[in-house]
């Protein structure tokens, strides 16, 4: 009689655990395929948003003689009157009017320097740090292929001119648009991509993260499953991992030259 009910209780303890584990196995089978759909659900919406920007930028180059905003100008002063240099937002901000579009939505931390807030730097006045940034490329100095003046006038254009509306890249000069990125994610800053005139930034150290992190660290983010949004020159979208991307994709007066997914361009 006792030992029939100590089996009767370890068979009820055992169906009970079981119970208890696939009641939990359960539970983290719908959070996780609930985060799958969010994570999936944010990559759509922030490819959308940045399908809006470009199309901004679009509509910015039609306005002022099929030339592209500069990548920051100033001093200009904001609604804050903050005198400071004013980035590549604020020109596109009035074919927008939707603050949420400069925005991936799983960006946290994100600011709107000069629009919904001061800005904490003395030297800017106005900048977006929200997840959706602005290619920046710029190639070395020099005379090779793909690095400089040498082969083709390769400063595309973004710093400097304070004011002059027709100084940044004449559009006519980026001979393969459906190839050259203008917008990509970035980890919370203004602008991504490497940049090779800097001398810290170049595409290999871009896509090894060795500054600051995977993938560019805030200079771009693989934010989506391992992959990052990109729009082009031409207004598509497409989401590419880091090593399907190659350098040349970011020089947008590079000329059309077929170069492998991951390779450099003129290193």
């Amino acid at each position: 009689m006792r030992r029939c009910l100590v089996s009767c209780i370890i068979t009820f303890l055992i169906v009970l655990f079981g119970l208890f584990f696939l009641g939990n196995f359960m539970v983290n089978r719908e959070t996780r395929a609930e985060k799958e759909y969010q994570e999936k659900n944010n990559a759509i919406l922030c490819l959308s948003n940045m399908k809006q920007i470009g199309l901004a930028v679009q509509m910015y180059e039609q306005d002022y003689d099929e030339h592209l905003m500069l990548g920051h100008e100033g001093p200009l002063t904001n609604k804050y009157g903050q005198v400071g240099t004013a980035w590549w937002q604020y020109e596109v901000m009035p074919y927008v009017k939707n603050l949420g579009l400069f925005t991936c939505p799983d960006v946290v931390n994100r600011v709107y320097w000069g629009e919904t807030s001061p800005s904490p730097d003395s030297a800017i006045s106005y900048q977006f740090r929200s997840g959706i940034g602005l290619n920046w490329y710029l190639p070395r100095v020099g005379s090779a292929v793909g690095n400089a003046e040498g082969t083709y006038s390769s400063d595309a254009g973004w710093w400097g001119y304070n004011g002059c509306k027709l100084c940044g890249l004449d559009v006519a000069q980026v001979q393969v648009p459906a190839k050259r990125i203008i917008l990509m994610d970035t980890n919370n800053y203004a602008m991504g991509g490497p940049n090779p005139s800097l001398g810290w930034l170049n595409y290999k150290q871009w896509k090894s993260g060795e500054h600051g992190g995977a993938f560019g660290g805030r200079y771009g983010y693989a934010r989506h499953n391992g992959t990052s949004n990109y729009v082009f020159f031409d207004g598509h979208t497409h989401a590419y991992r880091p090593n399907q991307v190659s350098e040349i994709y970011f020089d947008l007066k590079a000329p059309d030259l077929n170069i492998g997914k991951g390779s450099t361009w003129g290193e």
